[in-house]
C-alpha cells in the first residue's frame, strides 16, 4: 500500500534532522529496498542506489522508506522484534530496559509488534548480532514477508516468531517509520560499553549464537 501524506508528515516531523539531511535513503516495496531513482532493486551495500530523504518520500507506488547503516556514520541500530502486543501496547521487559538503557531514537516497526533504535556511538565495535530474547507471551503468527503466506515448520505446524534482538553498524537497512516513542526522539550518542554491556546481556547469553557473529 503507497504511503499516505500523513505518514509523510509523521517522517518528516519526527525523524531526526541528522538521519534526513543523509544521502542514505531508500523506498521499500514490502521489505525489499528499492532504488528512489530509477525504482530498481536498492543495495545496502551500494551507495549508487541510494537517494536523499525527500527524494525517497516522493517515490511512487513506495510502502515507506527505509535507512541505510554504513559505519562511517558512527550509528548503531537495534532492532527489536517480536516485543510489543499491537492490540494493548504491552512491552517485554527485557524490550523496555534495552530502550531505557539506550535512551536514543525509538520508533514502532511497521507491523507495530517491534521497534527500532538508532543511536549514535563513539569507537562502536560492533559485529551483527542476532539474538533471542526470552520468551514474552506475545503470539505473532510467521508470515512470508513478501507473500503473506503463514510458515510452517517440518511437521505442517503453524510457525510462530520469537522475540529478538538484531544489532548492526553496516551494509543493512532499517524501515524507518517516524512513529517516535515518546521521550525518544533524539539521536542520542551512547557509549559503546553500554552497547556492549547490553549485548553481553541480551545478545550472547546462549552459546549457540556465537556461530551466528
Amino acid at each position: 500500500s503507497a504511503m499516505t501524506e500523513l505518514e509523510k508528515q509523521k517522517l518528516r516531523d519526527n525523524v531526526p534532522r541528522e538521519l534526513r539531511d543523509l544521502k542514505q535513503w531508500v523506498a521499500r516495496h514490502g521489505k525489499l529496498p528499492v532504488n528512489p531513482m530509477n525504482g530498481k532493486l536498492a543495495s545496502a551495500t551500494d551507495p549508487a542506489t541510494w537517494g536523499d530523504f525527500e527524494m525517497t518520500l516522493a517515490t511512487k507506488n513506495s510502502d515507506g522508506v527505509g535507512f541505510v547503516f554504513t559505519a562511517e556514520n558512527g550509528l548503531v541500530g537495534i532492532d527489536l522484534d517480536t516485543v510489543r502486543n499491537p492490540e494493548t501496547g504491552r512491552t517485554d521487559p527485557a524490550a523496555k530496559e534495552i530502550i531505557e538503557t539506550i535512551g536514543a531514537y525509538t520508533e514502532l516497526s511497521p507491523s507495530g509488534y517491534g521497534f527500532h533504535i538508532i543511536a549514535r556511538v563513539k569507537n562502536a565495535k560492533l559485529s551483527w548480532h542476532k539474538a533471542e530474547l526470552p520468551d514474552n507471551g506475545i503470539v505473532r503468527v510467521d508470515t512470508d514477508p513478501q507473500t503473506g503466506e503463514v510458515r510452517l515448520d517440518a511437521e505442517g505446524k503453524t510457525r510462530y516468531k520469537k522475540p529478538e534482538v538484531e544489532m548492526y553498524l553496516t551494509a543493512r537497512y532499517f524501515t524507518v517509520t517516524g512513529r517516535a516513542l515518546k521521550g525518544y526522539t533524539q539521536l542520542r550518542e551512547v557509549d559503546a560499553e553500554v552497547i556492549a554491556k547490553l549485548q553481553k546481556r541480551f545478545a550472547s547469553e546462549k552459546p549457540e549464537n556465537k556461530a551466528q557473529m
